[in-house]
Protein backbone atom coordinates (compact mmCIF):
# COMPACT_ATOMS: atom_id res chain seq x y z
CA UNK A 1 0.00 0.00 0.00
CA UNK A 2 1.39 3.38 -0.93
CA UNK A 3 1.79 6.27 1.47
CA UNK A 4 -0.80 9.06 1.21
CA UNK A 5 0.46 12.23 -0.42
CA UNK A 6 1.44 14.68 2.30
CA UNK A 7 1.04 18.39 1.70
CA UNK A 8 3.31 21.15 2.99
CA UNK A 9 2.20 23.89 5.36
CA UNK A 10 4.29 26.97 6.20
CA UNK A 11 4.01 28.69 9.57
CA UNK A 12 5.18 32.22 10.34
CA UNK A 13 4.57 32.17 14.09
CA UNK A 14 6.55 33.70 16.97
CA UNK A 15 4.28 32.60 19.84
CA UNK A 16 6.01 29.36 20.90
CA UNK A 17 2.99 27.76 22.55
CA UNK A 18 0.75 28.48 19.57
CA UNK A 19 3.47 27.40 17.15
CA UNK A 20 4.05 24.08 18.92
CA UNK A 21 0.33 23.38 19.10
CA UNK A 22 -0.11 24.17 15.41
CA UNK A 23 2.86 22.03 14.38
CA UNK A 24 1.54 19.05 16.36
CA UNK A 25 -2.03 19.42 15.15
CA UNK A 26 -1.07 19.94 11.48
CA UNK A 27 1.29 16.95 11.59
CA UNK A 28 -1.51 14.86 13.06
CA UNK A 29 -3.61 15.97 10.07
CA UNK A 30 -0.90 14.69 7.71
CA UNK A 31 0.86 17.95 6.83
CA UNK A 32 4.60 18.38 6.57
CA UNK A 33 5.13 21.58 8.55
CA UNK A 34 7.83 24.12 7.74
CA UNK A 35 8.38 26.97 10.19
CA UNK A 36 9.81 30.16 8.72
CA UNK A 37 12.45 31.56 11.05
CA UNK A 38 14.06 34.17 8.82
CA UNK A 39 16.88 31.97 7.59
CA UNK A 40 16.12 33.06 4.04
CA UNK A 41 13.81 35.38 2.14
CA UNK A 42 10.16 34.53 2.88
CA UNK A 43 9.14 34.50 -0.78
CA UNK A 44 12.01 32.17 -1.69
CA UNK A 45 11.12 29.95 1.27
CA UNK A 46 7.50 29.68 0.13
CA UNK A 47 8.49 29.02 -3.49
CA UNK A 48 10.85 26.27 -2.34
CA UNK A 49 8.43 24.53 0.06
CA UNK A 50 5.35 24.89 -2.20
CA UNK A 51 2.82 24.84 0.64
CA UNK A 52 -0.82 23.95 0.31
CA UNK A 53 -1.50 26.58 2.98
CA UNK A 54 0.19 29.15 5.22
CA UNK A 55 -0.50 30.35 8.75
CA UNK A 56 0.80 33.81 9.65
CA UNK A 57 0.59 35.30 13.13
CA UNK A 58 -0.58 38.92 12.95
CA UNK A 59 1.12 39.86 16.23
CA UNK A 60 4.66 39.31 14.95
CA UNK A 61 7.46 41.39 16.45
CA UNK A 62 10.31 40.28 14.19
CA UNK A 63 8.44 40.70 10.88
CA UNK A 64 5.65 42.85 9.51
CA UNK A 65 2.85 40.30 9.14
CA UNK A 66 0.87 42.46 6.72
CA UNK A 67 3.89 42.82 4.43
CA UNK A 68 4.42 39.05 4.62
CA UNK A 69 0.86 38.50 3.40
CA UNK A 70 1.18 41.13 0.65
CA UNK A 71 4.49 39.63 -0.49
CA UNK A 72 3.04 36.15 -0.91
CA UNK A 73 -0.14 37.38 -2.59
CA UNK A 74 1.69 39.73 -4.98
CA UNK A 75 3.86 37.07 -6.62
CA UNK A 76 2.21 35.06 -9.39
CA UNK A 77 3.90 31.82 -8.31
CA UNK A 78 2.62 32.04 -4.71
CA UNK A 79 -0.57 34.13 -4.97
CA UNK A 80 -2.72 30.96 -5.01
CA UNK A 81 -1.55 29.86 -1.53
CA UNK A 82 -4.35 30.36 1.00
CA UNK A 83 -3.23 32.29 4.07
CA UNK A 84 -4.77 31.90 7.50
CA UNK A 85 -3.96 35.01 9.57
CA UNK A 86 -4.05 34.42 13.32
CA UNK A 87 -4.48 37.15 15.93
CA UNK A 88 -4.12 37.11 19.70
CA UNK A 89 -6.07 39.28 22.08
CA UNK A 90 -8.95 41.55 21.20
CA UNK A 91 -10.04 42.24 17.65
CA UNK A 92 -8.44 45.32 16.24
CA UNK A 93 -7.96 47.20 13.00
CA UNK A 94 -5.19 44.76 12.03
CA UNK A 95 -7.92 42.27 11.14
CA UNK A 96 -9.31 44.56 8.45
CA UNK A 97 -5.77 45.34 7.32
CA UNK A 98 -5.01 41.61 7.02
CA UNK A 99 -8.07 41.16 4.80
CA UNK A 100 -6.95 44.07 2.64
CA UNK A 101 -3.44 42.60 2.44
CA UNK A 102 -4.85 39.37 1.04
CA UNK A 103 -5.36 36.98 3.96
CA UNK A 104 -7.82 34.28 2.96
CA UNK A 105 -9.18 33.80 6.48
CA UNK A 106 -8.60 35.31 9.91
CA UNK A 107 -8.99 33.43 13.19
CA UNK A 108 -8.41 34.02 16.86
CA UNK A 109 -5.55 32.02 18.35
CA UNK A 110 -7.83 31.16 21.28
CA UNK A 111 -10.24 29.25 19.04
CA UNK A 112 -7.76 28.03 16.47
CA UNK A 113 -6.46 24.81 18.00
CA UNK A 114 -9.88 23.42 18.95
CA UNK A 115 -11.36 24.25 15.55
CA UNK A 116 -8.29 23.75 13.32
CA UNK A 117 -9.77 20.92 11.23
CA UNK A 118 -12.86 22.95 10.35
CA UNK A 119 -10.86 26.14 9.76
CA UNK A 120 -8.41 24.38 7.42
CA UNK A 121 -11.28 22.80 5.49
CA UNK A 122 -12.93 26.21 5.06
CA UNK A 123 -9.62 27.81 4.13
CA UNK A 124 -9.02 25.29 1.35
CA UNK A 125 -12.62 25.54 0.07
CA UNK A 126 -12.37 29.33 -0.28
CA UNK A 127 -9.44 29.10 -2.67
Amino acid sequence: MSEPIRANAVLVIENLLLGNQLVNKLQDMGYIVHSFAGETDLLDFVKKTKPLLMVIELNLKKYDALNCIKLIKSDSSTAHVPILAVFSGKKSKIIDQAKEAGATMIASSAALIDQLNQIINQLLEIE
